[in-house]
């Protein structure tokens, strides 16, 4: 699955859990799921028994928190002085209890008699601004609404679903029109969204019907408005279908009333709207509905928002929207108090401007191309975010091609692999592991990771791969038991390399999975050190030691960089990878003073810079590459020369340990005999080599000499044939330079006296 991150918060907080199933026509189940709780069935004494889970923990029967007797502080009613009745409306075959707050008098608060068409008006109502707000109460608490799930990962400072990993994972704006719908738009906008992500898949191509959720097909609401939350949760436990089974109408032709929506526009069908009924949805429509595993609310405060939004995807939201239709395309704030009357989704933030990334329903001529800003804190934006999940916490790692995408180290993770299985083809290195859940982790740069799975309730085995699928993983690291029953494994993990982690149970165990990843930069190699720079011809030939510690990670290269003395601006010289302690920089100007500095790189990144060294480049001699000899002719002959700024060349041969300023001469030798080649009349202590071969990297030594000459002036003297090549190298001993006089001469072949005798006759 694709995700920024990993779900951080208890899989406990789930306001609806992945097994629910919401019986509408029970107004206890009703208000408790309606309120954003979660609502539980179980098998008791007396058959089975719903219970309301708050997130303190605390758990009451269905009943009793209805009529108050326990969970009162959680109770919309109870916390604004209401009593509490049942309402039935009987528009057969859809008769539906549902819970109404009544006031001392026994009369109705305001005019819609729905408890879910009440809190929707302090929520997330009307989506119109014709919509009546004469029955809006004071907003509920929003402890009553968000479990706690406290943010626990560091979030980027900006992020927009619209554009990650180059994709948008939204599906395209529509346009609710003339119909208060906004609740089923953003419910559905999410929805699309989320399996968008779940899928790894951002052109899904997901279009679901906002007419189902309009329709009598759900109780969620009408065209004149409704809870996203009730639109959630039914999608969760019934489902809805695609657009094309029931296309949407946008209510244009409808004359919604401003208050009792029993007709007309209204969830019920009928009237002029009969297109709108239910009886209206493809005949297959069973078989094209598509479900979400969870849905809850979000703790109110900004950090936790940012980061389900990051790690779960969309989120919905509720706002007070105060000047419908008109949007400067400036961040937007609200005017006056108008109250909760709109529903959108948020896709992303922007901490230096302040402001959600908001997706709207109004069309993409409206805003820009269908989005807006709104600032933060903002027209209640922040205090009624809910988020979704396609599948169920639990299961939805099972498979390798699931796996649950790690991001934002540290983090916890709790979950239940109960039921979870072992794939066919699943690398087992630790020998017998059942049970397994996946994860993947991509470091964006090089780092150690530690996992283990301290905690969890049962005989755990870790594993890490690298590999891109099930067939071709490479097993990187495997811990069955590091203490106790847990497991660990410390990982140097690679910038921009997948790690595939495998977390299963000894023998198929299974229970609680306690999963905790800790990333620490890893040690980078220290300053290179005692750099010199040696000038050569518009060259610099730079030699330094290894740095006294390489880091977590061995030396993978080295780098160069250099700049003119005296100015700021720094170059990197492009050499290739190597860790060779010695390179040569080239393309610079002579008699222009430079500075260089050398640093390591490893899996760990680049350590510091050396101490700069600094060098002048200077002409050197025209002979001083192999390639430049000077062609020498004739049997005997004399030259001058200079070693002066000559270089040596990579892949030279070391002139017995003195190549330092070597200088190149060629000559093909115009007969056989014994050649005599010196330095006599040179100005310094030279050394003299003669090799054959046609490359620098195949020359095989003929002759060499040190001080066979007068005073420190070197001397060969060789056999050689007639029309061969002679390669001549004059060098400094001990790096020595300065004027060259090269001197060669050759003799005919010596004869065999006897050999050239007359032969008698």
């Amino acid at each position: 699955m694709l995700s920024l991150g990993v779900d951080t918060a208890a899989e406990g907080d789930e306001s609806i859990a992945a097994d629910t199933t919401i019986h509408m026509a029970n107004p206890a189940a009703t208000y408790c799921s309606d309120l954003g709780f979660q609502y539980q069935m179980a098998d008791g004494a007396s058959g089975q028994q719903g219970s309301c889970i708050f997130p303190d923990g605390k758990k009451c029967g269905e009943w009793e928190f209805l009529q108050g007797t326990c969970g009162a502080e959680h109770s919309y009613c109870e916390q604004h002085g209401y009593g509490i009745e049942t309402l039935t409306d009987g528009n057969d075959p859809f008769s539906r209890e549902y819970a109404v707050c009544v006031s001392e008098s026994g009369q109705e608060v305001g005019s819609v008699t729905q408890l879910t068409r009440l809190v929707e008006k302090t929520r997330s109502g009307g989506c119109t601004d014709e919509e009546d707000s004469s029955a809006a109460v004071a907003a509920p608490k929003p402890s009553l609404t968000a479990p706690t799930a406290a943010a626990t990962a560091a979030v980027p400072s900006g992020f927009d679903w619209r554009n990650q990993q180059g994709q948008n994972w939204m599906t395209p704006i529509k346009n609710q029109g003339q119909c208060g719908s906004c609740w089923a738009f953003a419910a559905v906008g999410a929805v699309e969204a989320a399996h968008n992500i779940d899928a790894q898949n951002a052109g899904l191509d997901l279009d679901l019907s906002e007419q189902y959720l309009v329709s009598d097909c759900s109780d969620a609401g009408s065209c004149c408005g409704g809870w996203t939350g009730g639109a959630l949760a039914f999608i969760q436990s019934n489902g809805v279908p695609d657009e094309a089974c029931m296309a949407y109408v946008d209510g244009s032709g409808c004359s919604c009333p401003s208050s009792g929506c029993s007709s007309g526009c209204a969830y019920r069908g009928g009237g002029s709207c009969s297109d709108r009924s239910c009886g209206n949805r493809c005949s297959n429509w069973s078989s094209r509905l598509t479900q979400i595993g969870a849905t809850g609310s979000v703790p109110t405060d900004r950090a936790s928002i940012k980061q389900y939004l990051v790690e779960r995807g969309p989120l919905t939201a509720s706002i007070a929207w105060t000047n419908y239709g008109y949007w400067d395309g400036d961040i937007y704030r609200c005017t006056h108090d108008s109250g909760i009357n709109h529903a959108v989704v948020l896709v992303g933030y922007d901490d230096p401007g302040g402001y959600w990334i908001v997706r709207n329903s109004w069309g993409t001529t409206w805003g820009d191309g269908g989005y807006f800003k709104m600032g933060y804190g903002e027209c209640s934006v922040e205090t009624y975010p809910r988020y979704v999940r396609v599948e169920t916490p639990s299961t939805r790692n099972d498979n390798f091609a699931k796996a649950t995408v790690l991001r934002n180290l540290p983090i916890h993770r709790s979950q239940a692999t109960d039921g979870a299985t072992v794939q066919a083809g699943e690398p087992q290195p630790c020998g017998s592991i059942g049970s397994t859940v996946w994860f993947r982790y991509t470091p964006g740069s090089a780092t150690s990771v530690t996992i283990d799975s301290s905690g969890s309730s049962y005989d755990t085995v870790l594993a890490a791969y690298r590999g891109n699928s099930l067939s071709n993983l490479t097993a990187v690291a495997c811990n069955d038991d590091f203490q106790d029953r847990w497991s660990r494994l410390d990982l140097a993990a690679a910038a921009g390399v997948t790690y595939w982690i495998q977390a299963g149970g000894y023998n198929g165990d299974s229970g609680t999975l306690d999963l905790n990843v800790i990333e620490s930069t890893p040690e980078r190699p220290g300053r290179p050190l005692d750099l010199t720079a040696t000038p050569g011809s518009r060259q610099v030939t730079l030699a330094w030691n290894p740095p006294a510690s390489t880091g977590s990670a061995p030396i993978t290269d080295y780098q160069t960089r250099y700049r003119e003395t005296g100015t700021t601006a720094w170059h990197l010289f492009a050499d290739g990878v190597s860790t060779d302690t010695t390179m040569t920089v080239t393309g610079l100007t002579n008699r222009t003073s430079y500075q260089f500095a050398v640093r390591a790189r490893s899996a760990a990144g680049a350590g510091a810079w050396s101490d700069k060294a600094r060098a002048t480049p200077r002409s050197g001699p025209a002979n001083d590459s192999f390639a430049s000899a000077v062609r020498l002719s004739g049997p005997s002959g004399s030259v001058h020369g200079s070693n002066v700024n000559a270089t040596i060349q990579s892949g030279e041969p070391s002139h017995h340990g003195n190549a330092s300023h070597s200088v190149w001469w060629k000559w093909t030798a115009p007969q056989s005999g014994t050649a005599t080649i010196d330095t006599e009349g040179s100005g310094f202590d030279t050394v003299l080599a003669v090799y054959t071969g046609g490359s620098l990297g195949s020359l095989t030594e003929v002759s060499y000499d040190d001080d066979g000459g007068s005073g420190l002036t070197s001397r060969v003297q060789l056999e050689v044939t007639a029309g061969r090549t002679y390669r001549i190298v004059v060098d400094g001993y001990s790096d020595r330079t300065g004027n060259i006089t090269l001197n060669w001469s050759l003799g005919a072949t010596q004869t065999d006296p006897a050999s050239s005798a007359p032969t008698p006759t």
